[in-house]
């Protein structure tokens, strides 16, 4: 059912189980890339509902399972990207995600769920898989450019041009920089000054140990790779893309293992109890202190002609002078002691 602005309203897994025939034909979104974002609240809606309709297979579902299973599909259905049917009239991008396809999915929301943890305010998210319309081959390399397009014109630059945050997103299964595109986007996202303060890295630091070039890395199509090395190489040496991309590699993160996973939701009821210890064992010192502080003081006292005979470790109230002897008023001037005062008093 569509409703009147003409997009559909049901659930994107329903139209997955649709037949794989084009309703109507693929066509280029026709707004701007910077437009083509997912909200972050959409994204983590898209994890639960895939979640709870694949079950038990879910976790081991990468991003091109679930870009052939449910992306695809609506994008023939609808002839526009996934994020342009949830957003008809666009969404702006804030934070340019970039990752590789053979990664767990679940995985991937999770790291970007981890890494946006600190924020009050989620920014909208421009992920390929949502951005694009996907579909055959054709389809999806219309939008990027032929060989002889310049780099700078393809949805990707085009969207980081107006990025105000950079988020990389590694994962257990593939070093992305084993990915010439994901290599093409750091450099970029280091010319247009979102490398390092703009820029978020989550995921596992799995690849931490590899020193692959840039020269190896790969492409689903050999010409993309012929063309991206080609177009990069001329304003860089290869040694210098080399060094931005292990920055990346070897930033500190956790192995994703399960067990961790575990000992992760353990940690903040491990941390507080023990800064909960330390908070009473502060203030059974403090306690501690100030009664041997008033037991000894209370003991001079006592000890001190006269003194009261009041119990050590109780405060007395101050004395009262005693009637024969006239009180002064200390001297508003420091300097001079009242008794001084008196004596040098011109009226006396």
């Amino acid at each position: 059912m569509a409703d009147p602005n003409n997009h559909y309203t049901v659930s994107p897994l329903y139209l997955a189980k649709i037949p794989t025939v084009s309703i109507m034909p693929p066509t280029n979104p026709p707004l701007h890339p910077t437009m083509w974002a997912i909200s972050y609240s959409q994204l983590m809606n898209f994890h639960e509902e895939a979640a709870t309709h694949f079950g038990q297979s879910y976790p081991n579902m990468a991003m091109r399972d679930i870009n052939a299973q449910i992306i695809s599909p609506v994008c023939r259905s609808t002839g526009s990207s996934y994020a342009l049917h949830l957003n008809p009239k666009g969404l702006k991008i804030d934070a340019f995600v970039t990752h590789a396809w053979d990664e767990p999915f679940g995985d991937f929301v999770e790291s970007i769920r981890e890494a946006l943890k600190p924020l009050v305010s989620k920014p909208n998210l421009w992920i390929c898989s949502f951005a694009l319309v996907q579909g055959s081959e054709d389809t999806v390399q219309n939008q990027m450019g032929q060989e002889d397009t310049p780099l700078t014109k393809s949805p990707f630059v085009r969207a980081l041009q107006e990025a105000s945050s950079y988020l990389v997103v590694r994962n257990t299964k593939t070093d992305i920089y084993s990915r010439i595109w994901c290599v093409a986007e750091v450099i970029y996202a280091n010319k247009m000054g979102l490398i390092p303060e703009r820029t978020f890295v989550a995921g596992p630091d799995n690849f931490s140990h590899i020193g692959a070039s840039v020269l190896s890395a790969n492409a689903t199509r050999q010409e993309d790779k012929a063309r991206i090395l080609r177009l990069l190489l001329n304003d860089y040496n290869y040694h210098e893309i080399d060094d931005i991309v292990n920055m990346f590699r070897m930033q500190e993160g956790r192995k994703l293992e399960r067990d961790n996973i575990e000992s992760d939701r353990r940690k903040p009821r491990t941390v507080n109890i023990i800064y909960l210890i330390l908070a009473l064992a502060a203030l059974l010192a403090v306690v501690t202190v100030s009664v041997l502080f008033f037991h000894v003081f209370d003991s001079e006292e006592s000890a001190e002609p006269g003194g009261s005979s009041a119990p050590s470790g109780f405060l007395r109230p101050p004395q009262a002078p005693s009637l024969g002897q006239p009180t002064i008023a200390p001297s508003l001037y420091p300097s001079i002691s009242p008794v001084e005062s008196l004596t040098n008093d011109p009226s006396t």
